[in-house]
């Protein structure tokens, strides 16, 4: 969106739920462990759509409802291909990295006040308010939402700690103990 560039989400999708019906073909072994989360998830969506009875302002829900189906097909998706330990570790891994990532651009911009350079999109920021009357850049890395862009790397810091702890080969303790202070 930032680009202008076409949407790729619809199309990414399809692809991969072939990949995950080709493997299920391929190999003979369908996904496991996806029958739950879909139920949970289908319940959950039943009782969000009962709000488009009650609401005042039919087209917000509508959008709301929209976003949760995407949220609920990247789930039940990821559930799908995340069938090992050890895709679901690279899977972590990949989500540290990019913490790491956007973390520290989102730093770097911070202390060299370089809110006019959005770093190829990355690290979007906003003059926004802060508190009453008082106004500053808020960054929002590659959503442009502070709070969007809060979220995910509240959400990556205590993976990040526990694998600062957990890991066996010291080189990867402290890269993960990096992007928790980084995200933090």
């Amino acid at each position: 969106a930032f680009y202008g560039a076409p949407h790729f989400i619809y199309p990414l999708t399809i692809a991969l739920i072939l990949i995950i019906l080709g493997r299920w073909v391929l190999t003979g072994r369908g996904p496991s462990g996806w029958v739950l989360p879909v139920v949970l998830i289908a319940v959950y969506g039943l009782v969000a759509c009962t709000g488009l009875f009650f609401a005042k302002d039919v087209l917000a829900v509508e959008e709301e409802f929209l976003g949760f189906v995407r949220g609920a097909a990247i789930t039940i998706i990821t559930v799908m291909m995340v069938q090992t330990k050890d895709t679901f570790r690279r899977l972590i891994w990949t989500l540290l990295m990019t913490g790491l990532i956007l973390g520290s651009i989102a730093i770097y911009q911070y202390f060299t006040d370089t809110f006019d350079n959005n770093y190829l999109g990355l690290a979007q920021s906003k003059v926004q308010s802060i508190i009453d009357t008082t106004e500053s850049a808020r960054i929002g890395g590659p959503f442009g939402d502070a709070n969007q862009f809060a979220q995910i790397l509240v959400f990556l810091t205590p993976i990040g700690f526990s694998l600062a702890i957990t890991e066996k080969k010291i080189w990867k303790r402290g890269l993960a103990g990096l992007t928790a202070v980084v995200c933090a």
